[in-house]
Order: C-alpha cells, then structure tokens, then sequence
C-alpha cells in the first residue's frame, strides 16, 4: 500500500497514545503570549527571555536566549515540527509533520534542564496548527493531508473528538469564550468555523465555512467589458495564519491572497492573464467570533493595475500585538509587514515594513519589551526586530547552527521556488508557490493559452511520468518549466538557477502515512477496488498501469473538448490524487466519485460497477 493517503478513514482515525516516560522535574517553562501554537514560542526561563524554534529542515527545536542573542541547545525529533505550544504547566507541544505525531516535551533545554521527549501521540496525516481552548482543558490540532480537527484533553492527552474539515488546513485558533475553533485553509474559499460543543457529539452541523473569498470588486472598469460578474471573481488561498485581535478583542485576523484566474473560455495570454487585473491580491479577512462571519468591508478589492508590488505575498504567519498592530510574515518577498489591525481593511493600512533573510516562515511577538522575532527557514537565521525604534529601525539577525545542511542546489532552488520578485520567473509578481502550494496544487482552474488548466500537484509526482503539461507538449522538465515561467511572462531562466529549481521541484516531499495503520475492513475494500481497477471491463489500467502510478506516456482524446485547440490529453499519474481536486484539465469534477462517474467511456467504464464495487474502486484510486 502507498505511504500517502490521500483523505480516506485511515487518515484521520482516532490517535493512539505512546509509552509516557518518566515526568520531567525542574525548572519551568512561563508561556509569554497567547494560546494559539507557531513556528516560534517565546518564554520566560529563570527570569530569561527565550525563544523555541520549530526547525523543520533540521528535525529538531532550537532553543534560543534572545537576550543574550545565544543558541542554548538543540533538541533532535522523530519528525519535522511545523509548530510549537507551551502548556500552562510549562510542557511544550510539538507537531511532527512527517510522522504523524504530536510530540509532547519536557524541560527547558539549559544545560540543568535539557528538553526531552515525554510523551509521542499519533495523529491524523501530517499534524500542523496547534492552539489551546481559554480553559486549556483541550489543545487542538489540526491535520493538513488528514483534513482532521483533533481535541485532545490537555490532563491526559487523550482524544476528546476528532472532526472533519475540508482540505488543506493550517492554523486553528479557539475564540474567547471557548465555543469554536477557526481553522485557516492554505487552499479553498473559507475559513472554518468548528462549533466544539456540536464536534464532542459528532453533530453533522458542527463546521461552518465563512468565505473568505469576494466576488463585489470595485474599481475594475477595465474589465467592464468582460461581464461584471466574471470581472469581478476572485478565490481565496495562500490561508497559513491566524491571528486573534488584541485591540479590538473579538476580531479574527486571516491573511492570505485572492487570485483572479480568468478561467473564462476565451484564449489567454498567460496564466490567468487579464490587462488591468493583478492575478493575486494581498488580503486580510476579518471574522467577527460571535457570529462566525468576515466584516464585509474586509474582503473589498480595489486594485485594478497588474504590479509587482503586492504588500505580502505569501502569508505565512501572523500576530496580533496589544497596540492594535498586526504583523504578518511575506515569504515571497522576505519581509515583515506591520498592519493597524484597528480598521476594517488591515491590507490597506500598512503601517512599516522590514526587509528579512531568506524564507520568513514564523513570528513571535513580545509586547512588554517591544520586540519581534522572525525565523527565517531558508537562510536559517533567527532575527530579532526592535518596534519602538523610531527612524533607523534596529535589526539583528543570529544564524544558527545546522546538524544536517540541505543541499546547496535544492535550498537554492526553494528560494527561487518562492520567490515572486524575481523577473527572470514572473513579471507580475508570481512565483511558482503562488499556485504550486506547499509544493503541491491551489485547487484553481487558470485560463491559459490551451484553454483552462486545474493546476497540477508537483511534489511526488514528476519521476518517470514525462510528458509534462495537460497535453503532454514538453519532452522533459525543463522544457516544461521554461513554457511555464513565459506564461508568467518572465524573461526565463537557465543555466544553473534552472538546474536549482529542478533539483528542488523533483526532491519536494509528501505526505506520508507513517504511524497511521488502516483496518482490517479498509485494506479488504482497497484489494476489491484494485481488482476492479486491474480488470479488462474497467479499463482503468489500461492508460495509468497496474498501481495507478505508471502512465503509459501517451496522449488521448477524451472526447471532452469544449474550447481547447488541443484535443489530446496526456495520462497523468494518479499518485495522490485523492487529495488534489477538482478533477480533469479543466476542473470540471468537484469531486473523485464525480470523475470516476461522469468520465465513463472517456476514461474506462464505470456505469456497469456495483454500489459496492465502484465504492471499492473509488478507496483504491484514493489511496494512491
């Protein structure tokens, strides 16, 4: 069976509890700032400030006297942390991505108290967001590949529920008063309200989406002749961060983008490509927590001339400050942006900004002493920014060290991946992560040349599948990169820099299902539906080989045209399909069931399958 699940049960099945060792005794932890997990965690250890740091690259946290600008100790982990918590007993939460686990951890990490791994607890595919509930009887987690909000009771670590959610989650923060939990969605429309007394009784009615997305643009009178509607509609992504107000209280803070596709029929010049209209737009949605709604005035778009000055693109971590300000990282453009967070429409209110290393990924804020401190994941660095510094703003970056530096060529090819200032990629102010998120897919549908394309996944999915593109035009990687960064009407890339980005894209990792075993019923249902992929009636295996995941590199007419000049398409892997729709070039499939339904005598033959037959079929191709 395949290490990745792509969303069937087994990938968010109730979590086990590892053997406990022995308590950890000493000094303690003191948690400064709020209940919601991050990159960074700052604390006070014997009277010091401190900062944790979830180093990914590294597998390992970073212990850091900010004060003293001094690397204390490093403690090495099963797994890549994507964020920490700090308990109110002074414990630290870590959520290992790769392993399926939460990692609950002791100690302070001096030389007198060393961090240590307490306790390991399995969690739905690839554990990311962390927050406590105001009691702090409940940490949530919340589980990207998995799709999965888990509760865990904080005396226990026992699962208090576990919840459903729609793709891609990020971030989770609990209100005020204890009664949701909002979930930030790196792809997807809305942010997820999580009604937590309805959850613990598994009522159907326990998420609420709140779009996050709007369709009332003003402004766009270059676009008038296109349709008021079409002109006007934009989607939501690039959902890392959350952030709850600190001034005013009861305010929810959603940086992400709105990305205008231009997925209409007509032939485009581009990605997306409109004149007049910037394809991605910086955004701060603001949701009000008691009625679990975003302020209208929030989500207006007012842009109407293409730049390549967007205030943050890429979102990927934000804070709330006591003074009304908030701070959100921009990892395409290295950079920290300071907001007042006091008006309806914080994207607009930009107050300062301050140029980082390479790859902003996390923030902290500390408010009694006026600093901020930013993990920098590319360049590895841990900078510390003085806000009441006025004029010549105060910046101090400290390096840190590296047990297992990242290869030359793929960390500069992840630079590049990133960046959206770099015109030799893009002349708007895209980068390849604009659409290819996390190394993976935005969910949208582009207009291009060809006619509208779903945006493929990357990461897993390039070895031994040429021909690249929907219609299999370009013989190798490269070739297919250089047609991609001319519909982004950058000036190209070669050489050596083309090279790095290959390295990068072909060593992108994926989700795994490490720690997470299927039942019995679950491996007996995908052996049917392989069968029934396999057999001749089907025809499944005829174009994507026996597992799926060998594509026989030809093209074929699906008979599926509506505008297309082209009408042959390539035969994609289905490697980890069941997480990356809509479905078809154009997205037309909202759904697996849909495509395996709809696409009968285009792509094999399904209308003759058994309820439970093709209910067996549908588990295999999930699992790919």
């Amino acid at each position: 069976m395949h290490s990745a699940n792509n969303g069937s049960v087994s990938a968010h099945r109730s979590p086990e509890t590892a053997v406990a060792s022995t308590p950890l005794a000493g000094p303690k932890v003191e948690r400064i700032g709020g209940r919601a997990g991050a990159g960074v965690v700052l604390a006070n250890v014997d009277g010091r400030r401190v900062a944790y740091v979830a180093d990914a690259d590294d597998r390992s946290i970073r212990v850091i006297d900010v004060e003293d600008q001094k690397e204390l100790s490093t403690l090495p982990l099963p797994g890549a942390p994507a964020m920490l918590a700090i308990f109110r007993d002074g414990r630290i939460a870590a959520t290992l991505r790769d392993s399926n686990e939460v990692a609950i951890i002791g100690g302070v990490g001096t030389a007198r108290s060393p961090l240590q791994i307490a306790q390991r607890i399995r969690i739905a595919v690839e554990p990311i967001g962390l927050a406590f509930t105001p009691d702090e009887a409940t940490l949530l987690v919340t589980s990207g590949w998995g799709h999965t909000l888990t509760a865990l009771d904080t005396k226990n670590l026992e699962v208090r529920f576990t919840q459903d959610l729609p793709r891609d989650p990020r971030a989770v923060v609990a209100s005020d008063d204890g009664r949701r939990a909002f979930v930030a969605h790196a792809t997807g429309p809305a942010v997820s309200a999580v009604d937590l007394e309805k959850a613990a009784t598994n009522a159907k009615t326990a998420i609420y989406k709140v779009p996050v997305q709007n369709i009332s643009v003003e402004g766009e009178e270059d676009a008038s002749d296109r349709g008021s509607f079409f002109a006007a509609q934009r989607h939501a992504c690039q959902g890392f961060a959350l952030a709850e107000s600190r001034m005013p209280e009861g305010r929810i803070f959603a940086p992400h983008t709105l990305a205008f596709t231009d997925s209409s029929p007509d032939d485009s010049g581009g990605y997306g490509s409109s004149p007049g209209l910037e394809p991605e737009v910086f955004n701060v949605a603001v949701i009000d927590e008691d009625n679990a709604t975003a302020m209208k005035s929030s989500l207006a778009v007012s842009v109407t001339t293409a730049s390549n000055e967007m205030p943050c693109p890429l979102p990927r971590a934000a804070v709330s400050g006591k003074n009304g300000a908030l701070y959100v990282t921009c990892l395409g453009s290295n950079a920290l942006v300071e907001l007042d967070g006091s008006v309806v429409d914080p994207q607009y209110a930009e107050l300062r900004s301050w140029k980082l290393p390479s790859g902003p990924s996390a923030l902290a804020v500390d408010d009694d002493n006026s600093r901020a401190y930013v993990f920098s994941q590319f360049s590895h660095s841990l900078t510390t920014i003085a806000l009441d510094v006025p004029g010549e703003i105060a910046i101090e970056s400290l390096a840190l060290s590296e047990r297992n530096p990242m290869n030359e060529k793929i960390a500069h090819g992840r630079e590049l991946f990133h960046n959206t200032t770099d015109s030799r990629i893009s002349g708007d102010g895209r980068a390849c992560a604009t659409c290819h998120v996390d190394g993976r897919e935005d969910s949208l549908v582009w207009a291009s040349p060809d006619g509208p394309r779903q945006t493929p996944m990357l990461a897993g999915r390039l070895a031994k599948t040429a021909p690249y593109g929907w219609n299999g035009t370009s013989k190798d990687i490269s070739g297919h990169i250089a047609k991609t960064i001319s519909r982004l009407h950058g000036s190209g890339l070669k050489g050596e820099d083309r090279d790095d980005l290959i390295a990068y894209i072909t060593s992108l990792s994926t989700p795994t299902a490490i720690n997470i075993e299927p039942s019995n019923e679950e491996t007996a249902l995908v052996a049917r539906g392989e069968k029934v992929f396999d057999s001749p009636e089907v025809g499944c295996a005829n174009c994507h080989g026996d597992d799926g995941r060998t594509p026989d590199g030809e093209q074929h007419d699906l008979k599926s045209v509506k505008w297309e000049q082209h009408k042959n398409f390539d035969t994609p892997t289905l490697d980890f399909v069941g997480g990356t729709g809509p479905y078809f070039h154009d997205g037309r499939y909202t759904t697996l069931s849909q495509l395996l339904t709809k696409s009968d005598g285009k792509m094999g033959h399904t209308k003759q399958l058994s309820k439970d037959d093709f209910a067996a079929l549908e588990a295999f191709v999930r699992t790919r």
